[in-house]
């Protein structure tokens, strides 16, 4: 079946993904049940350490996830350490791929 004709879009999955077991940061939109239909994903040089509110545990994540309203923050030059974190969760690889964005 050719999807492209039927006028679907073809999306390519990012050959970089979270592995099973890592940590992933979102922002405070991205963190509820009614997740948002993109997000924008970011790999850490090295993991980064965060502390958890609810119990005020440690962690480190090697993974951001953003909502398009954070991003265009980002994109007008607000620092990724500056996105407010509304939690974290562990992958388990279930979750929706990373798609790589077309070129324009």
């Amino acid at each position: 079946m050719d999807l492209e004709a039927r006028g679907l879009k073809v999306c390519t999955a990012s050959t970089i993904q979270p592995k099973n077991g890592e940590t992933v940061l979102f922002c405070i939109h991205a963190a509820g049940d009614d997740k948002p239909d993109a997000l924008h994903w970011f790999q850490f040089d090295r993991p980064v350490e965060f502390i958890r509110h609810a119990d005020e545990s440690k962690g480190s994540a090697t993974w951001l996830s953003i909502c398009a309203h954070c991003f265009a923050n980002y994109a007008l030059g607000l620092p990724l350490a500056s996105i407010p974190i509304g939690g974290d969760d562990i992958w388990d690889g279930t979750g929706p791929l990373i798609i790589e964005q077309e070129p324009n």
